[in-house]
């Protein structure tokens, strides 16, 4: 049999132990695919179908308006998001791969900021931001940094709904697990059970919606160009290689001459798929444009910090909208 459109090519075909139908699954995963650039494999095939009926259930649509959820689902953004919601994960917390930040902070600012004339404020990119504990802990970095005036700071999601939380601000304990005490205290504001971001740093955040898979970027349109840092964690690894490698050439591309581009830890390397420098850091790997001049040694010694804490594989209890 071969392989379905909504599928990687190496993916086997569902089992019969598939709840909702086989034909069902691989329609809405094409459908998926073909939006979003999404794409799920055998090992999250599970997952897909589980987000799937969770949000068929949030539509309070039943089995068998299946194929009236999936005609929806075309044409309606809403239904979209939340679909995409639930089949991806997107937990995240403030200060999260701290060892990345360290080497940011203390290594790939400073370079940055070094000699840099008054007229040419930072740029960061927080691609994939979900609820917006990233870009937020960029904003604050650069804040106690001193490097905060005029700083253009840029998440994008394709999630409507996680952007439109991300604006809101608001965050529980769980999010601020990362998050030394002393920044809790001079940041954030506790209202009720949650935990209200300065104003200042939720001015500091610009949040535009954008698709990593789509050809929309770099652009004046999009606010994504000339980046001077691109944090895109463990995003990529949801899409197929040929999706990657075209994400890729547009994330190097919205680089600055002297700009950085930090992945996961999870996603695929990039050197094979696109022209780029890869610098060796303490923290992993991080991304140049090809043949820039270095500004800082190849080999990054971020100071010593504290193992992060170990994270439950989820968690505990939805956190309210």
């Amino acid at each position: 049999m071969p392989p379905s459109p909504g599928f990687p090519p190496d993916a086997v075909p569902l089992t019969r132990s598939a709840t909702l139908p086989a034909g069902i699954l691989e329609e809405a995963a094409a459908l998926v695919r073909r939006r979003t650039g999404l794409v799920f494999s055998e090992a999250r095939r599970s997952a897909f179908e589980t987000g799937l009926q969770t949000a068929m259930r949030q539509a309070k649509l039943s089995d068998p308006d299946l194929k009236t959820y999936l005609a929806r689902l075309a044409v309606e953004p809403a239904l979209l998001d939340d679909l995409v919601a639930e089949i991806t994960v997107g937990e995240t917390y403030f200060f999260r791969e701290p060892r990345q930040f360290a080497v940011l902070r203390g290594d790939i600012l400073p370079a940055l900021l070094s000699g840099r004339p008054p007229d040419r404020p930072l740029r960061a990119w927080s691609a994939g931001c979900a609820s917006g504990e990233e870009p937020y802990t960029v904003a604050i970095m650069l804040r106690e940094l001193g490097a905060d005036r005029g700083a253009h700071i840029v998440g994008t999601d394709l999630s409507r709904g996680a952007l439109a939380k991300a604006c809101r601000g608001r965050y529980t304990r769980w999010s601020l697990r990362g998050t030394p005490e002393h920044a809790v205290g001079r940041y954030f504001t506790p209202v009720g059970n949650q935990f209200e971001l300065a104003a200042a740093v939720r001015a500091a955040v610009e949040f535009r919606y954008l698709n990593l898979a789509e050809d929309t970027y770099p652009s004046f349109a999009t606010g994504v160009w000339g980046m001077d840092v691109i944090l895109c964690r463990n995003v990529l690894i949801y899409f197929d290689a040929e999706t990657v490698a075209r994400a890729a050439r547009r994330l190097i591309d919205c680089l600055s001459e002297d700009g950085w581009l930090l992945l996961g830890s999870s996603d695929p390397l990039l050197a094979d798929l696109v022209r780029c420098e890869v610098v060796v850091t303490s923290a992993g790997l991080a991304y140049r444009r090809a043949g820039v001049r270095q500004v800082v040694a190849p080999e990054i010694h971020a100071p010593p910090i504290p193992p992060p804490p170990l994270e439950p594989a989820r968690d505990p209890a939805p956190e309210p909208s």
